[in-house]
């Protein structure tokens, strides 16, 4: 963190992780990990399990962001720059080019990454209540590849599982920690003022056994994040 005003620059060199980003980084490592995992084990989607980890590394980014700073105005608007990574991130994921083997997966995947708008919305719908909506259109691609491959791969059944598990598991840490929305920091900087570099990565790796987390309308900028998750059936698949 550079550039802050004298006396919030002297807090940011406090070394203690904020409690909203280290509970972030245990769910990276108990569900988010898991599932880029499983889709590396399949052998044919690519990139796509790194890219599923540079997206979240990405959220953590503003996670942090708003731990040092005020809630501005216009949320999205304000987050917009911000969200790049998460938005070069899952754009990869989106165009990359797979076999139509794994054309299930890709709509499975696409649909759970909606789950990412919840870094921009504002209750209501309460941010938890809205990526628990995307577990059912997730599932309903994910049953087709259950449903062909049960008994047959075991891979294919984890993938699935841990698809879900994911969803589920940001949905608790949203419950725990962003409410209503991302918090902010109300005694913080403006976020004008801050220029926050190097912090997607995690300060120090999470436990995989860490506990879980104790169980809207987001304004016209919604959109900046929404249509990078849209997905179109017929795209990118050879």
């Amino acid at each position: 963190l550079a550039s802050l005003p004298a006396a919030a620059a002297a807090a940011a060199d406090d070394d203690e992780v904020h409690p909203a980003v280290a509970a972030y980084d245990e769910h990276v490592a108990r569900a988010v990990i898991p599932f880029a995992d499983a889709c590396d084990a399949l052998g044919g989607l690519g990139d796509t399990g790194a890219n599923i980890k540079a997206t979240w590394a990405g959220v953590r980014s503003v996670i942090v962001i708003g731990t040092k700073c005020k809630k501005p105005s216009d949320v999205p608007a304000a987050l917009t720059p911000h969200l790049k990574p998460t938005q070069d991130a899952i754009g990869k994921i989106r165009t990359a080019r797979l076999d139509r083997t794994y054309d299930w997966h890709i709509k499975a995947i696409m649909e759970m990454l909606q789950s990412v708008s919840w870094v921009v919305m504002s209750a209501p719908p309460a941010p938890t209540s809205f990526v628990k909506e995307t577990v059912g259109s997730a599932d309903f691609w994910a049953n087709k590849i259950r449903k062909e491959y049960k008994g047959k791969d075991e891979k294919q059944i984890e993938f699935c599982d841990k698809l879900k598990a994911l969803i589920l598991d940001l949905a608790a840490y949203l419950k725990e920690h962003h409410l209503s929305g991302l918090s902010w920091n109300p005694r913080g900087v403006e976020l004008t003022d801050a220029v926050v570099a190097d912090v997607a990565a995690p300060a120090k790796a999470a436990p995989a056994s860490a506990p879980a987390p104790a169980a809207g309308g987001g304004g016209s900028g919604m959109a900046n994040i929404m249509w990078l998750v849209t997905w179109s059936p017929a795209c990118n698949l050879t």
